[in-house]
């Protein structure tokens, strides 16, 4: 009787195929080729590195000024290679910069126009007055203190640069901060604009010049008019019925001739005060 064998199965063992015939591997070459060739063209292209800047609006601000800080964020260097790229700069933190450097600025708006040109539109803040911080003549000056300084303030009570205090709107005041640095709102937004209403209500109503408003507390603000007299109003009262009894005190009760004698008129109360000098 034979013996059966079993025949042994013969295994082929299969070449391992080179990565250069691989697909993925070209597809993955292209891939970073393409985007080489893409990062290429956004980052060093002359096509797209900033050659202008246009600069707008500004009227006191030198364009020089301006131009030194948007040139400092356009230049980069990635690795060892310079770029002025248009896609690098950022236009917030330019903003940013100049609105800091510049409390003068109330307003910048930069957008990019491709493919090389930056436009910048500046506003700068319009005067609403001038406002002074004086003490009160009870009160000692601390150091560091601001004594007697004036500054220029736009209508949202901004302080934007030190002046002098010469024609228009003057406001002094001994409600406010220690120190103020430019920038810094030193009135609130409300009580200028009540100062404001007051100025036009009595030039336009009354014929009343103001050459002065003196803010003592938060319920007392003395106008100082042209005669010299004075007239102390409540700025958080009604603005519109203060004026309207202020007038009809002087038709009523004060003769035309005395105006000029009076020492002041407080409409602070139910009841209107005046005194003669």
């Amino acid at each position: 009787m034979r013996r059966y064998k079993p025949k042994r199965k013969s295994y082929k063992t299969k070449k391992k195929k080179s990565i250069f015939r691989r697909r993925i591997f070209w597809l993955s070459f292209l891939f970073l080729l393409f985007l080489g060739g893409i990062s290429y063209l956004i980052l060093f292209f002359h096509f797209f590195q900033v050659k202008e800047i246009r600069i707008s609006g500004n009227q006191k601000i030198a364009v020089a000024n301006i131009e030194n800080i948007i040139n400092e964020e356009i230049g980069k260097k990635l690795i060892f290679f310079k770029t002025d790229s248009i896609f690098l700069v950022s236009l917030e933190k330019i903003s940013k910069q100049l609105l800091e450097k510049y409390p003068l600025l109330a307003q910048v708006n930069l957008k990019k126009e491709l493919p090389n040109i930056l436009i910048i539109e500046a506003k700068e803040r319009t005067p609403a007055g001038v406002w002074c911080r004086i003490s009160s003549q009870f009160a000692s000056q601390k150091p560091g203190e601001q004594d007697n300084k004036c500054f220029s303030i736009d209508e949202t009570g901004v302080a934007f640069e030190e002046t002098t205090p010469t024609e228009g709107l003057v406001i002094k005041s001994q409600v406010a901060p220690n120190s103020v640095t430019l920038g810094q709102k030193v009135i609130e937004e409300s009580l200028l604009k009540s100062i404001l209403e007051i100025q036009q209500k009595l030039s336009s109503d009354l014929k009343i010049w103001i050459t002065e408003f003196d803010i003592l507390s938060n319920e007392r603000l003395n106008v100082k008019t042209l005669q010299g007299w004075e007239i102390y109003f409540n700025p958080k009262g009604n603005i519109n019925w203060q004026v309207v009894e202020l007038g009809l005190v002087l038709e009523k009760e004060i003769p035309i001739e005395k105006v000029p004698s009076l020492e002041y008129i407080d409409l602070r109360f139910t009841k209107v005060y005046y005194k003669y000098k």
